[in-house]
């Protein structure tokens, strides 16, 4: 039995080595690969805002790591996980730095309730993410107007998605293309899935040319609609449950 409450706004340092094998353990399940210790220990310590779940045996199954940051004057500057967000200067951008949940908890929503959370407490007026997959692009194109699409981006997305893609070192980086080729080397999916929405596919077929076993990604970003819900009763798919 999963928890449906989670344990928010962890500090990394309160962690033990134990508890850092155990979301190890669930990032392996979750993902279908093999993480290591170090893998897990790194990315949890670089979000600034982490949420980690627990079963009813007080067991480790899963985490959600964000970043978040401020855009001022043509730049990203990290913005404090608590405190006065709303009424600071600059935009507030939600970077998803990466959720994962072990495989037999998915589907009962703790990532959504995390994401919900996230959003409800900072107000962002973005959201975005890294990725190879169209799932993720279509969980957050529910949320808002998401990009890239079809449709010539405002420049400000352009400009944000491009201080996020050198915050993560992408140095390929394609601005207008919100990609950059190789990024990984290889797929990180062992099944990669697809939607059925046919607009989604498209624009990851024919107009951005994806190859995930190449290991392209892309730079997601969503402007939130004042009155974004997530997508809480819908299944979790295993895609959205990815590193960045």
């Amino acid at each position: 039995m999963v928890e449906k409450e989670y344990l928010a706004n962890v500090a990394v340092k309160s962690l033990s080595a134990e508890n850092i094998r155990e979301l190890t353990e669930a990032a392996r399940s979750g993902f279908g690969s093999a993480m290591t210790y170090d893998d897990v220990r790194n990315h949890i310590s670089s979000g600034s805002v982490l949420h980690v779940f627990k079963n009813s045996n007080e067991n480790l199954v899963g985490f959600a790591s964000y970043n978040l940051y401020r855009a001022i004057d043509h730049s990203l500057v990290d913005a404090p996980s608590i405190g006065n967000n709303r009424q600071a200067d600059g935009k507030i951008i939600l970077f998803v730095n990466g959720m994962v949940v072990k495989e037999e908890y998915q589907g009962h929503g703790l990532l959504s309730e995390s994401l919900e959370s996230v959003i409800k407490e900072m107000q962002p007026a973005y959201i975005a993410l890294r990725t190879q997959s169209m799932v993720p692009y279509y969980m957050l194109s529910k949320l808002g107007a998401t990009y890239p699409s079809f449709e010539n981006p405002p420049e400000e997305v352009v400009m944000l998605a491009a201080l996020l893609a050198s915050r993560l070192n992408m140095m390929r980086y394609v601005p207008h293309e919100f990609m950059e080729r190789c990024t990984y080397g290889t797929s990180l999916y062992s099944k990669p899935a697809e939607v059925r929405n046919e607009n989604v596919r498209r624009l990851f077929e024919e107009k951005l040319k994806l190859n995930m076993a190449a290991g392209d990604s892309v730079i997601v970003v969503t402007a939130l609609q004042p009155t974004s819900v997530l997508l809480r009763k819908e299944p979790e798919s295993t895609d959205l449950l990815r590193y960045a």
